[in-house]
């Protein structure tokens, strides 16, 4: 009936594994993990786990990338519905999987939503501020906003459906693989049905490192769009287009360019959220220019 598939780079996923195999019991089921990094260090414990024969563990030789190994643990699934976990989360309600299984009776793509822990590791402030704040939305707000509320860590999908709308493998940047999935879908009128159904996310990164990604994945959006692959979809698309007039670009562009730097800055010290959509929001209008 299911299949339960965990995209991984070099994680351990144990207590994942066995939380899911715990609430499967005796239903058809198997669970793939696909290791994304050919020298992953967690890979061993992973292979090692003892565990029925539902599940398997697989190290890449090459990296795929985040939509091609997504597409490939699809492709190996043999039941017709797909459960997606990223498999550094963590299943925090016991009836994870009942919920699932209720919500399938309902609709054809499924979003469980995501939660982050509650208090932020050290070092990890940025990360978690914006999780907490703009990633762990309430059912309420989800479903007001739809497919712009989706995210790939946890959901569930038709594997008829996944055939006619898979990740897009050319995207071999950070970010968005998961903006262009739910922006695909969207346009063809398949709605993203949101339950109250979380998994944690459980490795944050450090301040550093994660504001690096998130300019890595605005200048990936700044290229989708360009490509006409995602319009209009994000807040920060909607922001651009709202100000991108020729009486004022010249001005906008001066103002964010100048201000950048001391918004880094800000962000860094404060983690401040404000400060942060200002900064991608002058990261993203410089390489619209350009």
């Amino acid at each position: 009936m299911l299949s339960i598939l965990l995209p991984s780079y070099d994680t351990d996923a144990r207590e994942l594994v066995l939380e899911l195999i715990s609430q499967a019991g005796d239903m058809s089921y198997e669970i793939i993990l696909s290791d994304d990094d050919p020298e992953s260090s967690a890979f061993a414990q992973m292979e090692n786990l003892v565990t029925p024969a539902h599940f398997r563990a697989v190290k890449q030789a090459s990296n795929l990338g985040r939509s091609a190994n997504r597409n490939w643990l699809a492709r190996q699934a043999k039941y017709d519905w797909l459960v997606f976990i990223d498999a550094d989360s963590l299943v925090i309600k016991e009836d994870f999987i009942a919920s699932y299984l209720e919500a399938m009776k309902e609709a054809d793509w499924i979003y469980g939503g995501t939660s982050y822990p509650s208090n932020a590791p050290d070092g990890c402030e940025l990360h978690w501020n914006y999780g907490k704040q703009l990633e762990a939305l309430d059912l309420s707000t989800r479903s007001r906003v739809g497919a712009a509320a989706f995210r790939s860590n946890n959901f569930a999908i038709k594997k008829s459906l996944w055939k006619s709308y898979p990740f897009d493998e050319e995207l071999k940047r950070y970010g968005h693989e998961d903006t262009l999935f739910a922006h695909r879908l969207n346009l063809a009128g398949i709605k993203c049905h949101h339950i109250d159904n979380p998994v944690l996310h459980d490795e944050l990164y450090p301040d550093e490192e994660y504001l690096a990604r998130v300019k890595e994945s605005v200048l990936h959006l700044a290229e989708l769009t360009k490509a006409e692959k995602i319009t209009n979809h994000t807040r920060l698309q909607k922001m651009h287009r709202r100000t991108d007039l020729p009486v004022i670009r010249h001005l906008v562009g001066r103002w964010l360019s100048a201000n950048k730097e001391s918004w880094r800055q800000t962000i860094l010290s404060s983690s401040d959220l404000r400060a942060l959509s200002l900064y991608k929001w002058s990261v993203y209008t410089e390489e619209m220019g350009k």
